[in-house]
């Protein structure tokens, strides 16, 4: 009788409670009818397949009982019904943008290969009230020619630049990138062909990769625009290719990534702050690879300074490895 008394939860509360006592007295009368196991299986099958066809229909009766009544309460009171509404309508969208944000940010993992060994480095220049200081590109060189806990080092920096071609000119944003940087993020081009060190060397012939949006927007899709020619801010830049369509680095506006190209002069001065610099962790690190850190140098192994300027070490601009994924 227990079982048949759980059954019948398949029916409202206040079904049950009008006519649950008076199902299981019958129940329990034609169970005492049954003269043989299949009797009692043809019994319990007919009871489950009543209760499962008489269930639905009970709690459709509730509900449609239940919106005819809110229907006449707020056609009753018109400013009560905008407010429920509204209201309505605020908490659903508040805990819509609360699980959006919380499944990109703390859930979904990022868009890059092995993205739980990525982080940001940057200088520590506390003294100066800067406890993040972007590093300079003459830094960057030393930490990746002295840091072994690191698979690859990489830097980008920020940029805007003018296409006066293909339609009325337009102003572009998006990145200058180490020829490093695709490969270690996992990311290849939908179409044409990444940055390579020759790409990346000082002299070499400015190149570009562009965005799926431009690509699209701009040269209507053209699947030879590999190897085709785009003025950027009066200086003409060969296309390497066009980047997928969800590749967003470092933020959803960039549309266009020129080769870093970094020569000496862009070594010359340790205060032009202006590069940031992404690494991935080795999978597993050495004893000794923990000696040997970007502030840590090995002896005899300080990061060489230009004539007239101080070390970052000893201005207080010292290196520091973030311990946290990198972001978007």
């Amino acid at each position: 009788m227990r079982l048949y008394r759980a059954l019948l939860h398949l029916y409202p509360a206040g079904f049950r409670a009008e006519y649950a006592e008076d199902l299981c007295a019958l129940f329990a009368l034609r169970r005492a009818q049954a003269s043989n196991p299949f009797a009692v299986l043809a019994l319990w099958l007919e009871a489950i397949a009543d209760t499962c066809s008489s269930a639905v229909p009970a709690h459709w009766d509730i509900l449609r009982r239940d919106l005819v009544w809110s229907a006449r309460s707020l056609r009753r009171s018109p400013a009560f019904a905008l407010t429920v509404i509204a209201v309505s309508a605020l908490g659903i969208g508040a805990t819509t943008a609360a699980f959006t944000l919380a499944d990109h940010v703390l859930l979904r993992p990022l868009p890059y290969a092995d993205s739980d060994r990525l982080v940001k480095i940057w200088e520590d220049y506390s003294v100066g009230g800067y406890p993040r200081f972007d590093p300079s590109p003459a830094n960057y060189r030393d930490w990746k020619r002295l840091s072994h806990s690191f698979e690859g080092i990489e830097a980008w920096w920020d940029l805007t630049a003018n296409l006066s071609q293909a339609g009325n000119p337009a102003r572009l944003e998006g990145a200058g990138i180490t020829a490093g940087l695709l490969p270690m993020l996992g990311i290849q081009p939908a179409l044409g062909r990444a940055f390579t060190p020759e790409d990346d060397r000082p002299g070499a012939p400015r190149t570009v990769l562009l965005s799926d949006a431009l690509w699209r927007g701009r040269f209507g899709a053209d699947p030879n625009i590999a190897g085709r020619s785009v003025i950027l801010d009066s200086l003409p830049y060969t296309v390497l290719g066009v980047m997928p369509r969800d590749f967003c680095f470092p933020s959803r506006d960039a549309q266009i990534w020129i080769s870093a190209r970094f020569g000496e002069e862009d070594f010359a001065d340790r205060t032009n702050n202006y590069i940031r610099v992404l690494a991935k962790l080795r999978r597993v690190l050495r004893p000794a690879d923990r000696l040997h850190q970007p502030g840590q140098p090995a002896a005899g192994a300080r990061p060489r300074t230009p004539q007239g300027t101080r070390s970052a070490h000893r201005d207080g601009r010292r290196p520091r490895e973030a311990g946290s994924p990198a972001t978007h």
